[in-house]
């Protein structure tokens, strides 16, 4: 699929390619000028000095300089308003240069919604305005930035899979489709893209212009919980960071993390999947309410409306390989930071955009710098399944790929029953239950009052709000 000016847009999208074009001829020949006798020595002597103001309003100030630098890009190049191009008949049509398949069948829609909302369990009872986030990571000077992006979309942002999620579950032909399937979506449900940026927790919403009057004030009330929700984990990952306020309030610690961002001289942008050690397959009302550290990865499913396994092969066939592959990386970046991982940030060197080496000569350097680890604890990933060991292991061995993993023992797995809850754990091929006495969790009355103050690994709590200080 294509991303495109919508036609009314078209002369800005010509505007903007040619100014384009102007700054990139300017600054080659910038480039090139300060390589030359003549030139070089003139550009060192006058845009050197000046290139010192820049500096450091950057240094000292850089989430105004970056702020006035995005409103300088907004003046200068203008963004022309876009649409996806996602819409194929049932014939095969190829795009002329890539050779690639153009767009999507009605079906074929139908079928990637479903493999979202399906495994899920969200077949009916849908709410007025439902908000799809791709995630995704800025920052500056750090060659490590895709560590931090979705590992779904390999190292990218997740931004173009929610936009066109969004587009295509609104279409009437799809839902139609989709109700042969057993999920049903009520009429006045509209779904909306966006995209949630977990360094600095900036969220932008994608086709806004497209939603109904009806549902302004779903998303007016939908922009003051995030922006709640961001705020508050802002102040809840800068426990972590040396350089952030103990005391400070939500608000001064969302500022910090986008300073943070903005930062070019910042080796720690953010710790992004660090620290992580389970993921939790199964009903949100499990986990409802425990205060998890940021450790686990919550994936969304329900046994209880998968009688064939279908959808639990989909969910695990996903988030194993995703999940595990990303708890692999930091677990051998942290056992070993200068064989597995990549030593310390501060002398690497991006050579050939394919990746870094110390200074300016040796081996590239393959994993995970030590900045990036520092505080994760190196632990095999536990997957816990709420489902049963039998239905379990047949998903598991239905796949060469998911067997390799769980047999191998490249992961952890446990399976908590659907029905009464108990634990059983996977350990040399066998499935043992967990025995022993029940410890009764700590009870805060919020994950604030649970963390305050502290920067090491929290045990698992339960938050509740009658609960006494």
């Amino acid at each position: 699929m294509r991303e495109v000016p919508v036609e009314e847009h078209e002369h800005l999208h010509v505007q903007r390619q040619g100014l384009r074009r102007v700054w990139a001829r300017v600054a080659r020949n910038g480039f090139i000028s300060s390589r030359t006798l003549v030139r070089g020595w003139g550009s060192t002597a006058c845009l050197g000095f000046l290139s010192l103001f820049p500096l450091a309003l950057r240094v000292l100030t850089p989430l105004a300089y970056g702020r006035f630098v995005k409103r300088l890009n907004r003046a200068f190049l203008p963004e022309p308003k876009t649409e996806f191009t996602f819409m194929r008949d049932d014939a095969a049509s190829r795009d002329a240069t890539t050779g690639l398949m153009q767009g999507f069948t009605i079906q074929e829609q139908a079928e990637c919604v479903n493999a979202v909302l399906g495994p899920a369990g969200l077949h009916k009872g849908h709410a007025r305005l439902v908000v799809i986030l791709g995630h995704g990571s800025t920052s500056l000077n750090n060659p490590y930035e895709s560590a931090y992006c979705c590992g779904a979309c390999g190292g990218h942002t997740g931004a173009p899979n929610a936009r066109l999620f969004a587009l295509i579950a609104n279409r009437s032909e799809v839902r139609e489709a989709l109700r042969a399937k057993g999920i049903v979506i009520p009429e006045d449900t509209w779904f909306l893209g966006g995209y949630h940026d977990t360094c600095n927790e900036d969220i932008q919403f994608f086709d806004v212009d497209l939603l109904p009057e009806t549902h302004h004030g779903d998303l007016m009330r939908v922009h003051e919980s995030l922006d709640k929700a961001r705020m508050l984990s802002a102040h809840e990952r800068s426990r972590r960071f040396a350089s952030a306020d103990r005391d400070s309030s939500p608000e001064l610690s969302l500022r910090h993390v986008q300073e943070r961002a903005e930062h070019i001289g910042e080796p720690r942008p953010e710790y992004g999947h660090c620290t992580n050690a389970v993921t939790f397959v199964g009903r949100r009302e499990v986990t409802k309410g425990l205060f998890m550290d940021r450790r686990a990865f919550l994936v969304s499913y329900d046994a209880t409306k998968d009688p064939t396994n279908e959808a639990l092969g989909r969910v695990l066939g996903a988030v194993i390989p995703v999940c595990g592959g990303i708890n692999l990386e930091y677990y051998f970046s942290t056992v070993d930071v200068e064989a597995y991982g990549s030593g310390t940030k501060l002398p690497h060197n991006i050579t050939g955009l394919v990746g870094v080496m110390n200074g300016y000569q040796g081996d590239l350097r393959p994993g995970l710098p030590v900045q990036t680890v520092e505080i994760h604890e190196p632990v095999r990933i536990l997957f816990v399944v709420e489902t049963t060991p039998k239905r379990l292991m047949s998903t598991i061995l239905a796949s060469p790929e998911l067997t390799e993993f769980v047999c191998n023992k490249w992961i952890r797995m446990a399976t908590m029953d659907p029905e009464d809850g108990h634990v059983e754990v996977y350990r040399d091929g066998v499935f043992e239950k967990l025995e022993g006495d029940e410890v009764p969790l700590p009870v805060a009355p919020s994950s604030r009052a649970w963390y305050q103050g502290k920067m090491d690994h929290l045990a698992l709590a339960r938050i509740d709000p009658r609960a006494a200080a």
